[in-house]
């Protein structure tokens, strides 16, 4: 399995979640198969761009939210963290990379 296809698919998770559907909803606001969706989310198919298109769409999500951190609807948040890493030692953006991905619940 390619890494940017699991990258793909744990983040369509991510999304469905945040969006409050269970796999059934978004694939049918979708118009596909709720198999074929979790097929996806699970890194088993490797899909085309028109399907992250309609994916998207029915999580009410944009493209740029596919290789993102968080919402991007979340302005404030990202432009605050932006505006503080360049002030950051490299030590400091690795502790804060660890404490993120602690609070996310990833050891990753």
């Amino acid at each position: 399995m390619g890494a940017l296809r699991k990258a793909v698919g744990e983040r369509i998770r991510a999304l469905r979640k945040e969006a409050g559907l269970t796999i059934e909803k978004a694939a049918s606001k979708a118009a596909m198969d709720p198999v074929y969706w979790g097929r996806v989310e699970r890194a088993e198919k490797n899909i085309t761009m028109d399907t992250v298109e309609r994916m998207l769409q029915a999580l009410g999500s944009e493209p740029v939210e596919l290789f993102s951190v968080g919402k991007t609807k979340d302005k404030e948040t990202q432009e605050l963290i932006k505006s503080l890493l360049p002030r950051m030692s490299q030590d400091s953006r690795k502790q804060l990379i660890t404490l993120a991905k602690h609070l996310a619940g990833s050891r990753k």
